[in-house]
């Protein structure tokens, strides 16, 4: 009896795209493992990006499905679209000017069955563009990522996983949704693992989605306290910080043998 390999969808959520989006796909369909795309035209209105995405459509490539918005509704509600329409049992989002390495979902899931507690699996990441470095995230620890978001938003997520959370926020329009959807994962008690591969490509150039996101911090982070008291309130933090970074110090008066028969921690 042979076993059926694990389906995997990725997800690329397109407003407006250029040119670069066929570049996108081509590394999806350079990967070792393949799988199964969704591309969502979230309400483009750009005439040549229209055209763009009518062509991909019109070749009816293996194995990618195009969806459509009538609106755009944001990057949160795109994804949760295509992972909806998708029929993976692992889920990538991947923007639609950025770039997989050749080995990502072959990798991806090979770390997700050897680890199968974790809700997702992230890694190493190329930065290119107006800037260009490699970024390493480091070990996943939810302490920390109540206060940095030290993942890409491109991570590969057990799909069950994503239905028990209720998918992306698609209230955080202008970024956030990535860092939001991780935590929320992480309240849920999925955890991520770090493959310590560099598996993606992030594109930089003008003043992107991130940079939109940071203009709206202040409603964004005000919207993610409210959502997710368990994590970001003040007791909250506490309860993340005892399990994830706990800490102890005492200061002892070294001129005398210190005694710590009467503290309580």
């Amino acid at each position: 009896m042979s076993i059926v390999p694990p389906k995997l969808s990725v997800v690329i959520p397109c407003y407006n795209p250029t040119t670069l989006v066929e570049a996108t796909i081509a590394s999806v369909r350079r990967q070792t493992h393949a799988a199964w795309e969704v591309v969502v035209d979230d309400g483009s209105d750009d005439p040549e990006s229209r055209r763009i995405l009518e062509n991909i459509e019109q070749r009816k490539p293996p194995r990618v499905t195009v969806v459509h918005h009538e609106e755009n509704r944001g990057p949160a509600a795109a994804r949760n679209t295509g992972f909806n329409h998708s029929r993976g049992h692992y889920l990538v989002a991947l923007d639609s000017d950025d770039l997989l390495a050749p080995t990502m979902i072959e990798v991806c899931l090979r770390e997700m069955a050897a680890h199968p507690h974790v809700g997702f699996a992230y890694f190493d990441y190329r930065v290119f563009g107006d800037r260009n470095y490699v970024e390493y995230p480091g070990e996943y620890n939810l302490y920390r990522l109540l206060n940095e978001n030290f993942m890409a938003h491109c991570i590969c997520v057990r799909r069950e996983a994503w239905e028990e959370v209720g998918g992306y926020d698609e209230w955080l329009r202008w970024s956030y949704e990535d860092w939001d959807f991780s935590l929320h994962l992480g309240e849920k008690g999925w955890y991520g693992h770090d493959s310590t591969q560099t598996l993606f490509a992030y594109r930089t150039y003008g003043r992107g989605h991130h940079y939109r996101g940071l203009e709206r911090h202040e409603s964004n982070w005000a919207h993610m306290r409210e959502t997710r008291p368990a994590l970001l309130s003040l007791e909250g933090r506490l309860k993340v910080k005892r399990e994830w970074a706990p800490s102890i110090c005492f200061v002892v008066d070294t001129s005398a043998a210190p005694s710590f028969e009467n503290q309580t921690v």
